[in-house]
């Protein structure tokens, strides 16, 4: 994130349907997630890679705990 220019990111609000967020030097896009949603946090960041052009990306998950809102 920090090569891409930003040093926070801050969303408000919610969406009515999964989304990804992708930052990149072109910006920030918000990408349909309805295909990946319910899976395992593994096959989540593999699928999230494939998608990636970038080979050096990183990709962080929320899992099913995060899909449910649950508060830890």
């Amino acid at each position: 994130m920090k090569k891409c220019g930003y040093d926070a990111i801050v969303i408000h609000g919610a969406s009515k349907n999964p989304v990804f967020l992708e930052i990149s030097d072109e910006g920030v896009k918000f990408h349909s997630a309805e295909d990946i949603w319910g899976k395992d946090t593994y096959e989540t960041d593999d699928i999230c890679k494939k998608r990636i052009v970038i080979p050096e990306a990183q990709v962080m998950v929320i899992g099913s705990v995060g899909e449910n809102l649950v508060r830890l």
